[in-house]
């Protein structure tokens, strides 16, 4: 039972009326633990529907009453779960918290896997670190951690090797990082830090202080409409050059190197990709026609490069999971390569005369996080494809 927000709310209201949205989950998930335990089963349950359902969020500080507590099944353990944090006293707050709702809790950590294509080995490895430490501390004895798919599924699961191995280690009571890197290259057959270079294309660049996707929202940012272009600067598609080059040599690995061919492909598009909608304003609000024919040569170069980008995924996806699921990646990297082609023939006709204006370059870029400047210029953690190429979907 996870992530039931709008509970009561909506088809069992309409037919029950306005019911206590606490005694529905309560009702439910006795009736489950009933049945579980007539076949010999216990229950496990992300502990945060409690938190949030009387009234607060899942972080905030704050005693669960005792009548509730009472009403919890023997059956049901509750899983503290977080992915958010790298400070270990802040999950030392939060085992206190669900530990005074129902003893013997279990901890769920995260890494990450869910935001774009590429991995968050050395953000994950940080939060697993502070968040074992907390569980060893507390004598937490059921850990485990998740690597989810949001919003498309496009990070490979094998490119979190590194922080899988690290957990295990770690488990296990070693995270001395040289022995950590010395057992991950005998078993993996591929260098640690090498093996590391998989985050570059979603932390822009060796950034690892925070979760940020840029190879994602900028894949997919229109080139024209721009939404996403407040957080971009003229010149950053070099970085991606460079982490191309860089990930090249990987792709020789006979079990891995299939990953680091589509990180690769991937940086080879956004090396033109990423800054081309600052790129094309510019030269148009100059009227700069040289500029803009010379843009339009890197639209087409685009196009290449996104077919051989998707041609690496498909067989990436192809090598680990079901057929199921590429159809979104069809419609999606589909659909790109379409508006690609449509903003190259506006702007070829604006460049010939045969349009007077443009009237997407027209309108001024806002500030997309909304802080209230107009370009902040820094990458940021937005995992929503249709956000991200249109203000319509």
């Amino acid at each position: 039972m996870d992530e039931a927000h709008m509970l009561g709310r909506g088809e069992y209201q309409r037919i029950h009326g306005a019911e206590n949205r606490f005694d529905i989950l309560l009702n439910h998930l006795k009736r489950v633990a009933q049945i579980a335990e007539k076949h010999g089963f216990e229950c496990i349950m992300w502990g945060d529907m409690f938190f949030r359902l009387l009234g607060g969020s899942y972080y905030e500080e704050g005693a669960v009453p005792e009548r509730v507590k009472k009403m919890i099944p023997h059956n049901v353990n509750l899983i503290y779960w977080d992915y958010y944090s790298t400070d270990k006293e802040h999950y030392l707050k939060q085992i206190e918290s669900h530990s005074a709702i129902k003893d013997n809790i279990w901890f769920a950590g995260g890494l990450w896997s869910w935001t774009g294509f590429a991995p968050h080995n050395a953000y994950s490895i940080d939060a697993t670190k502070a968040a074992f430490h907390a569980c060893k501390e507390k004598n937490i004895k059921n850990v485990f951690v998740t690597m989810w798919g949001d919003n498309g599924a496009e990070c490979s699961k094998f490119s979190l090797l590194p922080s899988l191995y690290y957990a295990a280690q770690a488990a296990r009571g070693t995270e001395d990082t040289k022995t950590v890197k010395n057992g991950f290259s005998e078993k993996f057959g591929i260098d640690f830090d090498d093996f590391m270079l998989a985050d570059l294309p979603g932390t822009a660049n060796e950034q690892k202080d925070g979760i940020v996707n840029p190879e994602k929202y900028m894949l997919y940012n229109d080139c024209l409409l721009g939404m996403l272009d407040s957080t971009v600067r003229e010149g950053d598609g070099e970085k991606y050059a460079e982490c191309a080059a860089k990930l090249k040599g990987l792709e020789e690995n006979q079990s891995y190197g299939y990953i680091f061919k589509t990180l690769r492909t991937l940086c080879e598009v956004l090396s033109v990709k990423f800054d081309i909608g600052v790129r094309t304003r510019k030269a148009y609000k100059n009227r700069d026609t040289a500029a803009l024919r010379n843009i339009i040569a890197d639209y087409k170069h685009l196009l290449e490069l996104i077919d051989n980008f998707y041609n690496a995924f498909k067989e990436q996806w192809e090598r680990e999971n079901k057929p199921n699921g590429f159809e979104v990646q069809d419609i999606r990297i589909g659909g790109l390569v379409t508006r690609v082609h449509h903003c190259m023939n506006r702007l070829e006709a604006f460049v010939d005369g045969r349009l007077s204006e443009l009237s997407e370059l027209e309108e001024p870029i806002l500030d997309f996080t909304g802080a209230g400047k107009r370009l902040n210029c820094k990458p940021i953690r937005f995992n929503n494809w249709g956000a991200s190429a249109s203000v319509d979907l």
